[in-house]
């Protein structure tokens, strides 16, 4: 896809490091001990805690891979009540989320500007002026497929959720 002049430069200056998902992997394999998650949630666990294989239940292992078969975890963590798992597949460093069941919750994967609908790139160009591409991330949950567009000022940081079309539905979090 040709983008023009302008699309390119904001879009040009990708910064990984602000991925909360990116940041929480750089972090734990890092420091596989627990550290206070950036949120505060009330009435559940507020830490993210490396976990090695065998303190994860088998009815994880296996709803794992049975979602992703043939793929090896790279690690495991506790979020909030969750587990979730860094993973590779067909080349992308993928995360995905599992209740204490066993049930899928969701997944998420890093996209590059040239996967992004360009619904979403045109909506940002003609409402946020100024602001710089940071992060997209396309999620996917039960019901659904989003990408989460993060983009920033020096003072400000805005994530857009976007349908899987393109179609913009709101500011906020991640999809949930």
């Amino acid at each position: 896809m040709l983008l023009p002049p302008t699309l390119h430069l904001l879009f040009s200056r990708i910064n990984y490091k602000n991925c909360i998902a990116g940041f929480l992997m750089l972090m734990v394999s890092l420091y596989p001990t627990n550290f206070t998650n950036a949120k505060n949630y009330s009435d559940q666990v507020t830490e993210e805690v490396a976990l090695p294989l065998s303190k994860i239940p088998k009815s994880i292992l296996k709803a794992f891979a049975t979602r992703f078969p043939f793929v090896k975890a790279d690690f495991w963590v506790m979020v909030e009540l969750n587990y979730q798992v860094q993973f590779e597949q067909n080349g992308r460093v993928k995360t995905a989320e599992f209740d204490k069941k066993g049930k899928w919750i969701k997944s998420e994967t890093i996209v590059e500007l040239q996967e992004i609908p360009s619904a979403c790139t045109n909506y940002i160009l003609a409402n946020y002026k100024g602001y710089e591409y940071n992060i997209a991330i396309f999620e996917e949950i039960p019901n659904g497929k989003f990408y989460c567009i993060g983009v920033a000022t020096e003072t400000d940081y805005q994530e857009l959720i976007f349908d899987k079309e393109g179609n913009f539905l709101r500011l906020g979090d991640y999809v949930d």
